[in-house]
């Protein structure tokens, strides 16, 4: 999109692969391109999509891989659990159980956070508190659900099996 495609040769590059049946450009004005992308996307948000008849394959993508801080009981090493991959299709929803570390562990902190590579640092998105918890154990178990939205919002949900007390938090909310 944009200037670079008004070039003759790129130009000429793009009607030798578009030019086999089916793959016709009819609608070509790459210095709109990302305008009208915008506008599909903020269809897309507003909840008119249907009423603009704009397909489902356009729905948007996560931007950054999803997941929670860890800490290795042996070795105290912090490691980020992915739950959620970069470019993977709006909705998603990914779960996974945690467990409490030692027998005196009353509180399970869950960090969220997000990050482009392994090789760049992560951004803390927010935080979800578990506890106290009333009988601690060695490895009490968390059922945890991280869900990205369509609006780009993070919902996490933390559910304890043992008492069925249930959590959520929503993070990226203008509130």
């Amino acid at each position: 999109v944009g200037g670079s495609s008004m070039i003759p040769y790129v130009k000429e590059r793009m009607k030798k692969i578009f030019s086999l049946p089916n793959q016709r450009i009819f609608f070509h004005e790459p210095m709109r391109a990302v305008a009208y992308g915008a506008a599909l996307h903020a269809a897309q948000l507003s909840g008119d999509a249907e009423t603009y008849k704009i397909p489902p394959e356009y729905r948007g993508v996560t931007g950054h891989h999803i997941g929670i801080k860890t800490k290795n009981s042996l070795n105290g090493k912090v490691k980020i659990d992915c739950l959620i991959k970069k470019n993977m299709p709006l909705p998603i929803k990914a779960q996974r159980t945690y467990y409490t570390s030692s027998a005196s562990q009353r509180k399970i902190k869950l960090q969220v956070v997000q990050y482009l590579s392994e090789s760049e640092e992560d951004v803390l998105i927010g935080e979800l508190v578990i506890g106290p918890i009333e009988n601690p154990q060695v490895n009490y178990p968390i059922e945890v659900t991280v869900e990205n939205l369509l609006d780009g919002t993070v919902q996490i949900e933390a559910f304890d099996p043992n008492t069925g007390v249930e959590l959520n938090k929503t993070f990226g909310e203008d509130t």
